[in-house]
Formats: structure tokens, C-alpha cells, sequence
């Protein structure tokens, strides 16, 4: 059976300044690319990316949510609308596009196996962004997903299995500190917006 995903692009970056977090690059690939292309060596879809145009990947299928900015619950659903023409017990693994070691999270969600819904416990942290389960339990858990809910309240219908990892495996890239200490840049896309913003003040 084929393994798909969900990747979220979407965000607001609130905690860079509003920077377009996905189109940060690391190693002269933008977040979301490196994300999908770690993914798709464990679940190689079809798979999708919710988030503005510009983050359309290659190979992957593209999907906005509703309501731009309305929060990770509505963007899950947009993704889970995308993919409605799989098997429902097709795996699907959802996350975001920021991690800082794609490749192990997608690795660390892949290796359990045996069709079981399954999330990642980090450092004692719940990773609300980072698990698998059963397109058919997702689109039940999600079909009322409205703007500002909370993942924890859909997921909490589904029966998880809580995998342990090291904290370093889900290191992310929220802060300015975090794009220091994983030598992360600028993609081109943020830095024209940001160039534009500055020429529109």
C-alpha cells in the first residue's frame, strides 16, 4: 500500500519577524522542498503541501487552505480534501516544514509500522505536528475543522501510539536562534517580499 503525507507551509513565521519560514534554505534548498524530498523516501505518496502557491513542490500535489492564516487544524483538512481520492486506510503522515532534521522525523514516524496511528513524544512534549494515521480516522477526526482550532482537539478522537525520541530529533526552526545554530538563509523568495515590504513603507 502507498504511504502519503501532509506538509504544512503555511504559517505565519510570527517568531522570525513574519518571515516566510518555508521558503527559508538550508543548504540551497528551501524548507519545504528539503521536508518533501525526506518524506518521500518513507512515504512516497501522492502526497500534498497546504500553503500559498509559491510552495507548490514538484511531485507532490498543492492544495490553500480556506482561510489564509486560520491555523494548522484547517490546513490538515485542506490537505485531507486533497488527497479524498486515495483508499482510506491509505498511512498518512502529517507535519510542518520546519523542522531542522526532516529525513529522521520522517524516518522515527515510518519505522513502527503496521498501519497503527502513531505521534512523536519529544523531551516529554507532545508533537502535535508530527505523526501518521489512516487518511479514512483523519477526514473523521477533521470534517468540522474550523478557523483557530486546535490540532490536539481533532487528534484526540484517534488512538495513538506515543513514540519516544531524542529532542534533538524534532528541533525546529522557530527563532532567530534556531537559524543561527542550523545555519539557515534567507531564501529568494522572502528576501524579495521583504524588499517589497520595504519599498511599500
Amino acid at each position: 500500500m502507498t504511504a502519503s503525507y501532509i506538509v504544512l507551509a503555511g504559517g505565519k513565521g510570527s517568531r522570525l519577524g513574519g518571515c516566510d519560514k518555508a521558503a527559508l534554505e538550508k543548504d540551497g534548498e528551501t524548507l519545504v522542498v528539503r521536508t518533501v524530498s525526506a518524506i518521500q523516501h518513507h512515504f512516497p505518496g501522492p502526497g500534498v503541501v497546504v500553503g500559498p502557491t509559491a510552495h507548490a513542490v514538484l511531485g507532490s500535489r498543492h492544495a490553500v487552505e480556506k482561510t489564509r492564516f486560520g491555523g494548522p487544524a484547517v490546513a490538515v483538512k485542506a490537505g485531507l480534501d486533497a488527497l479524498s481520492d486515495l483508499d482510506g486506510s491509505t498511512p498518512v503522515l502529517v507535519t510542518a516544514c520546519d523542522w531542522a532534521h526532516p529525513h529522521t522525523v520522517a524516518q522515527s514516524l515510518a519505522a513502527p509500522g503496521g498501519g497503527q496511528p502513531v505521534m512523536l513524544v519529544s523531551g516529554g512534549r507532545t508533537q502535535f505536528l508530527a505523526f501518521v494515521a489512516p487518511l479514512n480516522q483523519l477526514a473523521a477526526a477533521f470534517a468540522g475543522a474550523t478557523d483557530n482550532d486546535s490540532l490536539k482537539k481533532h487528534l484526540a478522537a484517534i488512538n495513538f501510539k506515543m513514540i519516544d525520541v531524542d529532542p534533538t530529533v524534532t528541533d525546529d526552526i522557530d527563532t532567530p536562534a534556531d537559524v543561527e545554530r542550523h545555519a539557515i538563509t534567507r531564501g529568494r523568495t522572502d528576501l524579495q517580499r521583504h524588499k517589497q515590504q520595504r519599498a511599500q513603507s
